[in-house]
């Protein structure tokens, strides 16, 4: 098996594993919980924001966010 399978065949479970360990590690303050959840939901608004413009297999979407990024959803995940 290469290195690359290898890879591609734990990346999930190794994030459930790491996830909980960079958590303790960090040591978060309720502050920069706070920060890291306040623009989590912004990031959510805007694609929510998004999705309610995207027409499926229709015309173009050009109204909402797409009249000022390209991809909104991409921006929002971000």
């Amino acid at each position: 098996m290469t290195f690359k399978k290898l890879a591609q065949r734990i990346r999930v479970p190794a994030g459930f594993v790491l996830a909980p360990l960079l958590f303790i590690s960090a040591r978060p303050t309720p502050s920069s919980l706070a920060a890291g959840a306040f623009v989590a939901i912004i990031g959510l608004a805007i694609r929510a924001w998004a999705s309610g413009h995207l027409k499926k297999n229709q015309d173009l979407t050009t109204s909402g966010p797409y009249a000022h990024t390209r991809n909104p959803l991409y921006l929002g995940t971000f």
